[in-house]
């Protein structure tokens, strides 16, 4: 791989989850300058699409026009308009257009990533969120975190936004937890140090949307993984066996790390909870209340408050369900399909939800169909050698980022500002037209 690709997927890894690894360093260095935000993100996309299209597979890779892409030109294609034409009573967010461009050439840009090039974008991305949590990790151990709404969540410097956190959190847990099952060398296992600082972010920041992605990531991962295991049974009792023992390591670490944590943390009273034990105790608090709610109970103010937005987005789809009603008639309706719904009718919400389901079916059938490779009579195809191919790896990278998407979606709405669903949406792409000739050479190989 030439070097301009290599810097290409290392410049989008760090994109994909590096706006959490920004605010935390800039607040380490006291520096916070909306400017500054913006050219950085500019210069991690435009970086990239100089190099990319002076890669004659890269660029040819971009330029390519599927389905998917043809419905997404069509929903920015609504966009555009309404955004020219607006209606009398709409109330555009500031730089919306900015936000808009930057985040979806961002999508057309991760797309075209080649084999070698997704690889190298995955660890990059690992890179960007472990440090990321560490830095969060010891800033809460020494009482230096920033804590917002009322000392309950975590948040990265002076972004005042818990949500980035538990999604970067997230994603560092289980990008490290991907990293050990498909590790190749046997120092594999400090990948499950290196995710443990995620898992405690995720949770102190009290993102409800994140901690739904890293159960349900994490429910498919160990489906994905299983499938491929029961085809061998000496394998899977190994696994079983290791899975065995990080269950043992995390439950030491739980009753282990908060004393330390409570010695570690200057001049604080010893009958006062640690903050670490604070946050962790409110985080899960957060969650418990969703468990209430399914069970038939009243939920939080956030939770009340979404369903009356909900309610109130939904009345605005009626009034015009087929055409909509404009580009930010409702607000941000905190859930992405229904905003679209309000915003551009049964049109627009093809052309945005069709290519979900689309994206969603193809990494079904792609994992499923090279997954039944697998033939343990077959050294070069064993479940071994397959788990620790790159292309397991990337699979497993896939999966978070599309459960990621789609929670986020959900849950925090606005596809024309929120730039993480929108990069992952473009990861989803670029996995499901790899190479079919270089995914099986690269199994056999490994």
């Amino acid at each position: 791989m030439k070097q301009k690709s290599k810097w290409a997927a290392i410049l989008l890894g760090v994109y994909a989850h590096g706006l959490t690894l920004y605010f935390t360093l800039t607040s380490l260095i006291g520096v916070s300058s909306s400017i500054l935000t913006g050219i950085f993100q500019v210069a991690l996309i435009s970086i990239p699409l100089i190099l990319i299209i002076t890669d004659k597979q890269s660029k040819r890779k971009l330029f390519r026009i599927g389905i998917v892409d043809a419905l997404y030109i069509a929903f920015v294609a609504m966009f555009v308009y309404d955004l020219i034409f607006p209606s009398p009573t709409a109330i555009f967010p500031a730089n919306l257009a900015i936000y808009f461009c930057v985040y979806w050439l961002a999508l057309t840009l991760i797309r075209s990533l080649t084999f070698n090039q997704f690889k190298v974008f995955c660890y990059a991305a690992n890179v960007a969120a472990s440090v990321t949590s560490l830095i969060l990790f010891v800033q809460v151990s020494t009482g230096s975190a920033a804590l917002v709404n009322n000392g309950e969540r975590l948040a990265a410097g002076a972004s005042s936004n818990p949500i980035l956190v538990g999604y970067t959190g997230a994603f560092a847990f289980l990008s490290s937890l991907i990293l050990w099952i498909t590790g190749k060398t046997s120092g594999k296992a400090i990948w499950l140090l290196v995710g443990v600082p995620g898992l405690f972010v995720c949770t102190l920041s009290g993102t409800r949307s994140a901690t739904l992605s890293m159960l349900a990531s994490g429910f498919l991962l160990g489906v994905y993984v299983l499938f491929i295991l029961l085809s061998s049974n000496k394998t899977s009792s190994r696994f079983f066996s290791n899975l065995t023992l990080v269950a043992g390591i995390f439950l030491f670490g739980l009753l282990t790390l908060d004393p330390v944590m409570a010695l570690m943390s200057p001049g604080k009273p010893s009958d006062k909870p640690s903050l670490i034990s604070t946050a962790i105790e409110k985080g899960i608090g957060r969650i418990d209340i969703l468990f209430r709610v399914a069970d038939g109970g009243s939920g939080d103010m956030s939770i009340q408050g979404r369903q009356a937005i909900y309610q109130q987005a939904w009345e605005t789809f009626l009034k015009n369900p087929v055409w909509g009603n404009g580009l930010y008639s409702s607000g941000s309706a905190h859930n992405a399909f229904l905003q679209v719904a309000t915003e551009f009718g049964m049109f627009g919400t093809l052309a945005f939800t069709l290519p979900l389901l689309y994206l969603a079916y193809q990494l079904f059938k792609t994992v499923v169909a090279n997954a039944m490779q697998i033939d343990p009579r077959k050294s070069f195809l064993g479940p071994q050698r397959f788990l620790r191919s790159d292309y397991a790896m990337m699979t497993g990278f896939s999966i978070v980022f599309f459960i990621q998407a789609l929670c986020m979606f959900s849950f925090h709405g606005d596809p024309y500002r929120s730039y993480l669903p929108v990069c992952s949406i473009g990861v989803i792409i670029a996995f499901v037209r790899l190479s079919k000739r270089e995914i099986r050479a690269n199994i056999s190989s490994s």
